[in-house]
Parts: C-alpha cells; structure tokens; sequence
C-alpha cells in the first residue's frame, strides 16, 4: 500500500467536499448553466423556474465549497465558474453526455 501523507488526505477532503456540493440536482443544472457563461441569479432563476432564494442558496453552497466566483455588476450579482474548474467541469458534462 502506498504512503499516504496527512496532506494527501487534506487535499482529498478539499475534493469531497466539492463533490458534496454538486450532489444536489438544482446545483447540477447551475452548474450547467454556468459551464457556458457567467449568469445572474434572477436569470437562473428563471431558467430552472425555482424561487430566487433557493437559487441563492444553492449558489452560495457552490461558492462556499470554491467552484464559483461572484461580481456585482449593478444591481445585478453574477456567478462564474473559477477558471481553475471550468475544464473539469466540462469533461464532468461530457461524461454525462451533456455537451
């Protein structure tokens, strides 16, 4: 058995909780949403025809576990995929035979 290290296992549970965070269906279609542009919360509201304070939660657990960023432009607050995840993302998509 390989030598596992206390900071490979820090790193892992960076990576589960990531994973937690994308186990909810509505956080699933954010994500999709997401994978294309950066999007308003009203917007994706509508998009997935869920109350906007449902969608801020979801978002905020996407933010909180680092996949996300946000900007206020306006009135508006805009989510966005960190650069860092996007490729990831988009090969999780394509696994699902979504893209």
């Amino acid at each position: 058995m390989k030598n596992v290290s206390k900071a490979n296992f820090k790193e892992l549970n960076i990576s589960i909780n990531k994973l937690k965070a994308m186990s909810d269906q509505n956080r699933i279609r954010i994500l999709y949403l997401l994978s294309c542009e950066k999007i308003c919360v009203c917007d994706i509201a509508k998009s997935l025809n869920l109350a906007q304070n449902l969608v801020s939660f979801h978002l905020n657990v996407l933010f909180e576990s680092g996949l996300l960023d946000k900007k206020r432009e306006g009135n508006c607050l805009f989510y966005f995929i960190k650069k860092e995840y996007k490729k990831s993302l988009n090969y999780f998509f394509k696994f699902l035979n979504l893209i």
